[in-house]
């Protein structure tokens, strides 16, 4: 079973197959979507956006962090 920190790792580093999966299982493992989509997803996000401003990640990295986000609400 995947956790919420799996989660939010696999939308940072861009991982688009991981990502559906990731939430299936959470879903399966009794968490709400709002609870993915409140404190995954979007905390997942707001790390991409710290490593934007620190010039850790270019835009390359935050648009395929945003496609992995996408595929994680399907």
């Amino acid at each position: 079973m995947a956790n919420m920190d799996a989660l939010i790792e696999i939308v940072v580093k861009g991982k688009i197959k991981e990502a559906k999966g990731a939430t299936q299982a959470l879903l399966d493992g009794g968490v709400t979507a709002r609870e993915i989509i409140f404190d995954g997803l979007s905390k997942a996000m707001e790390i991409v956006g710290e490593k934007y401003e620190k010039k850790e990640y270019f835009l390359p990295q935050v648009l395929l962090s945003a496609q992995t986000l996408y595929q994680g609400l399907n």
